[in-house]
């Protein structure tokens, strides 16, 4: 099912350019647009609300850096290549050595959303559609496997969850000094 997926969505590479042109950017740049909603809600969110929403940007922040490093831990164990290296795939992007599974960009992406999903108000769902659109273009552009891009979401709400559950165990006076921060 995995193969037959990344046939369907990497078959279609190289037919359309314009999509192409889309997919590529979405690939390599889409997941810098998920830094514009934290800069929002440290810096533009005023009154009482500040704080807590400083408190989920630190959150969001920090879920996205412990992802990467379990994604790392888990290629080390697990190393699993890349579609490129062992069938004849559409590639689109400059090959990469890192392991395929899980995907560090959907796991980014997908620790960030999960813990904006409250702050982000009216533009959590386009924040998740952003998250999605990465993990389509992944495959498409053929530098993975669908299954390697729901792992990388796995991981990225997992441990969105847990920051979010272990966070009431660090000092408030470390959370308020952290977000009285320009």
């Amino acid at each position: 099912m995995d193969w037959y997926l990344f046939q369907v969505l990497n078959g279609v590479a190289g037919r359309w350019p314009v999509l192409d042109l889309l997919m590529c950017w979405t690939a390599r740049y889409a997941p810098a647009g998920l830094v514009l909603p934290l800069l929002y809600l440290w810096l533009r969110v005023p009154g009482e609300e500040r704080t807590m929403r400083r408190e989920e940007v630190l959150r969001a922040v920090l879920a996205a850096f412990l992802a990467l490093a379990l994604n790392q831990l888990i290629g080390w164990l697990h190393f699993r290549p890349r579609p490129f290296a062992t069938h004849k795939v559409h590639l689109l992007l400059p090959p990469s050595p890192d392991p395929s599974f899980p995907s560090d960009h959907a796991a980014g992406a997908w620790a960030v959303v999960w813990s904006l999903r409250r702050a982000a108000g009216g533009v959590r769902y386009p924040l998740m559609a952003l998250a999605v659109a990465v993990m389509v273009a992944r495959v498409y552009v053929g530098l993975h496997y669908p299954s390697d891009v729901i792992g990388g979401a796995v991981v990225g709400v997992a441990v969105s969850r847990l920051v979010e559950r272990l966070s009431g165990l660090l000092p408030s006076g470390l959370w308020r000094l952290l977000t009285r921060l320009p």
